[in-house]
């Protein structure tokens, strides 16, 4: 056997949200894996919350965890959009981040907001690296 993939996306739906349940597993000579999480989407939302687990022979099993968020939330005559996202590796540590974006319109006024947020700082692992954009229209 040189590859095995197995697993399953099932979709459930309820008045006006969807969810696909995600657990797929794939298997090398050298690297086992699993994929495990959920989708869930609706008409003004969609969030992902994924996880991976890993493994490469002869070494310790390592997670990776995704989670994707971005919703309408916009009413009358204002726009507003939000999202967020993070990232976290077991092995990695060092690219973990979190971010969140909003975006509002309002008549001819727009603003759009972008945090990112990146932790452990390599030379200073108590500190958190804040960057924060703005744009105003």
């Amino acid at each position: 056997r040189v590859v095995k993939l197995d697993g399953s996306i099932d979709l459930m739906s309820k008045k006006s949200v969807s969810q696909y349940t995600v657990d797929i597993k794939f298997e090398t000579k050298r690297l086992n894996s699993k994929l495990f999480g959920y989708i869930s989407k609706s008409e003004s939302s969609l969030e992902v919350n994924l996880y991976q687990d890993y493994k490469f022979h002869h070494t310790k099993e390592q997670r990776i965890t995704l989670k994707f968020g971005v919703a309408n939330r916009s009413r009358n005559n204002m726009v507003v959009v939000l999202g967020f996202c993070n990232l976290n590796s077991s092995a990695y540590p060092n690219l973990n981040f979190a971010s969140n974006a909003t975006f509002q319109r309002s008549g001819s006024h727009m603003d759009l907001i972008i945090k990112l947020i990146q932790n452990p700082v390599a030379d200073q692992p108590d500190a958190d690296i804040t960057k924060t954009l703005k744009f105003v229209f």
